[in-house]
């Protein structure tokens, strides 16, 4: 009975080793075994074996460290930056208007709705930029990993927090968006309360960064771009999205006043920023319309 035991312990052992696979090395390796009839400690070693050497093989793919170096670590400092900023920002409108909900003349007042219009689009579009930002973020990193994802993924969020939690140097603040609303003696007030300082731009950054960029990374494996055509097409529209983030972040985009024709900075910020989720989701329609009208070569 012990043996019995021991031996059901280790087949699912077994699988659950099988499972840091890939789907496709999964069922190789679950075939191979049940047609060798390798069973009990000989296969939990042989799982076990695969998985390290095809850990080691994601860890020395070129692909995989060019896409971390040059995309995953900087985007990840330009992600959490600016979820920084966003989070501070919209912590300030949600205070006001929190705070002089119950005031009734002001609220008979037209101007407090025409202000509240016009902060809840602004808070609106700050959200959606940054919400796209990070899905654009992930998805890329998803597209040129694929089964790789693993360390790059790690990599991207670990960056992310680090920067959440620790912060970049002040003296980057010359070309890099490093303050915050916190840190001007105007907003004490709004920082004061501990919910809008610590609470708040945590609930912010799991909702608008990491799980839109979890998603994206997902994304890929779920639903595909079956043609070379369809990825260059998002390869271009993701760095467009990114290159708006990277704009943001380092202070250019007003400084320089780059704007497209008759719409203000922050507008064109957010058409740039859902361009790449806008594209995807074109070419994901598309493509399922066009297998759903497919002809079927029967005759009627």
């Amino acid at each position: 009975m012990i043996r019995n035991l021991m031996r059901e312990a280790v087949d699912r052992l077994t699988r659950l080793a099988s499972l840091l696979l890939d789907p496709s090395d999964q069922q190789a390796v679950i075939g191979d075994l049940a047609e060798s009839s390798i069973a009990g400690l000989p296969a939990l070693r042989d799982v076990l074996g695969f998985v390290v050497r095809r850990r080691i093989e994601d860890l020395i793919d070129r692909q995989l460290w060019l896409t971390i170096v040059l995309f995953a670590v900087p985007v990840g400092v330009l992600l959490s930056l600016a979820g920084k900023d966003s989070a501070d920002g919209s912590a300030i409108y949600f205070w006001f208007y929190t705070d002089n909900s119950w005031d009734l003349e002001l609220m008979r007042n037209p101007g407090f709705w025409r202000e509240f219009a016009a902060s809840a689009l602004n808070v609106a579009q700050h959200f959606v930029a940054l919400a796209s930002w990070s899905w654009t973020a992930g998805f890329f990193i998803g597209l040129n990993t694929q089964r790789r994802l693993w360390p790059a993924g790690a990599m991207f969020f670990g960056v992310l927090c680090a920067v959440w939690i620790f912060g970049v140097p002040l003296e980057l603040g010359d070309f890099l968006n490093v303050w915050r609303a916190r840190d001007f003696q105007g907003n004490a007030a709004v920082f004061a309360d501990q919910f809008y300082r610590r609470i708040f731009p945590l609930i912010s950054e799991a909702v608008l960064v990491i799980l839109p960029a979890w998603y994206g990374m997902c994304h890929v494996e779920d639903e595909g771009l079956p043609s070379s055509l369809e990825r260059t097409i998002m390869v271009f529209a993701s760095a467009i999205t990114i290159a708006s983030l990277a704009l943001q972040s380092t202070n250019a985009w007003r400084s320089q006043n780059l704007s497209l024709p008759g719409i203000s900075p922050d507008d064109s910020v957010t058409v740039f920023a859902i361009l790449a989720p806008a594209v995807y989701l074109y070419l994901i329609s598309a493509h399922r319309k066009s297998q759903r009208y497919r002809p079927t070569g029967q005759c009627r």
